[in-house]
């Protein structure tokens, strides 16, 4: 398994210097690969939407409802929009979504992972932007972050107890002393490791199922660290399959290792 973890390193490598969104054009298709967290600037958004606009078909990753969300939140902060939800306003052709009702917790507990800890390790995820978001709003960590979760189960139904997780995250700062360090390095592993169950799962699937059920031409935009998993699934190559979280764990460098383990095995037994 430790080749998941070089897969990982790898992709990272091979796209950090890169800067987005990349533009790959595939037999007829157009892939583009962004940064979520990027924002557009009056240049770029001026080339996205002449790459974009003799398209048919806009493939976006993810759901309607969280990107259009997005666009709300940038218009209230008075932000500029990220690339997908430039797309998504520019493109005037039919628009697809590749990951309708999919509910993160739920996939991650099939191969293994304990969805009652999935909104513990949400805040790893996010842990950065609520942070940064706590500061712009002159918030608590906490209370931005039960914002972050309580929006999660309310539009995508994902199987969360707020207050058991906000406990929990305390308790692993005040009570074990754990360094915060770790639940960044925790949020980026697990980050990756869903997102190859949402590419094996769902988004291969479902962008292999579009292009061959749509006419006309067809343009993608999804995040860069799927972007891969979408060329091979175009290319008609088979995607391998995830492995179980377990294993997933076992294969991680030892104090990321230890780390989860003594979260999922000792601190928060079952």
């Amino acid at each position: 398994m430790a080749s998941i973890v070089h897969e990982y390193m790898e992709l990272k490598t091979k796209y950090e210097g890169l800067g987005t969104p990349f533009y790959f054009p595939l037999e007829g298709r157009l892939l583009i690969g962004t940064n979520h967290t990027q924002r557009v600037t009056k240049d770029s958004a001026r080339t996205l939407q002449k790459k974009i606009e003799g398209f048919d078909h806009l493939i976006i990753e993810g759901t309607r409802g969280d990107l259009t969300a997005g666009i709300q939140h940038s218009l209230r902060l008075g932000i500029l929009p990220n690339y997908e939800q430039c797309s998504y306003v520019f493109s005037k052709g039919e628009k697809h979504f590749l990951e309708e009702n999919v509910k993160l917790g739920e996939l991650a507990a099939r191969y293994g992972f304990r969805e009652d800890l999935y909104g513990l390790y949400y805040l790893f995820m996010f842990q950065e932007r609520i942070i940064s978001q706590r500061k712009r709003l002159g918030h608590t960590f906490y209370q931005t972050a039960r914002g972050h979760l309580e929006r999660d189960v309310a539009m995508n139904g994902e199987s969360i107890d707020t207050e058991l997780t906000i406990s929990r995250h305390r308790r692993l700062l005040l009570e074990f002393k754990i360094d915060p360090r770790l639940f960044l390095e925790a949020g980026n592993l697990f980050a990756w490791y869903t997102g190859r169950l949402r590419d094996f799962e769902y988004i291969g699937p479902r962008v292999k199922q579009l292009d061959s059920g749509l006419e006309g031409s067809k343009a993608v935009i999804s995040g860069i660290a799927h972007l891969e998993a979408i060329e091979k699934t175009l290319r008609g190559e088979t995607l391998d399959n995830p492995p179980n979280w377990n294993e997933f764990v076992k294969s991680l460098p030892q104090e990321q290792r230890e780390f989860l383990q003594k979260l999922e095995n000792k601190i928060f037994t079952l």
